[in-house]
């Protein structure tokens, strides 16, 4: 069988640290690869600080996502798989933290994620 190893994993879940500016072609590549295209996809760029960035969609999506021009020589990560839809789990779980008096500024990386 020559299909591509990747077309040939079961549980798709991957990050790929440094590769925001190839995004495309890995976007395109899974999806020859079998991929599907509604696969939950993410890009977070600059996490641990004060201007991170975070967008959500899907592999679809993926390649055709613009980096805001201030975050685009950032470090990122790319995200894919049923992973990502457990950010909004995650932030509650951060901001309840928060809330019993854990420092709240772990708990503000998804309200940044718009700016």
């Amino acid at each position: 069988d020559r299909q591509p190893i990747l077309g040939r994993i079961r549980q798709r879940e991957l990050c790929l640290l440094m590769a925001l500016g190839a995004r495309a072609s890995i976007a395109a590549f899974l999806r020859g690869a079998g991929w599907p295209v509604d696969l939950p996809a993410a890009i977070v760029v600059g996490a641990t600080t004060a201007t991170g960035w975070s967008w959500t969609g899907t592999l679809a999506d993926l390649g055709d996502v613009e980096l805001p021009e201030s975050r685009r020589e950032r470090p990122g990560l790319l995200v894919l798989g049923n992973v990502v839809t457990l950010s909004g789990a995650i932030s509650r779980a951060m901001e309840q933290a928060g809330s019993a008096g854990a420092q709240d500024e772990e708990g503000t990386w998804q309200r940044r994620q718009t700016r």
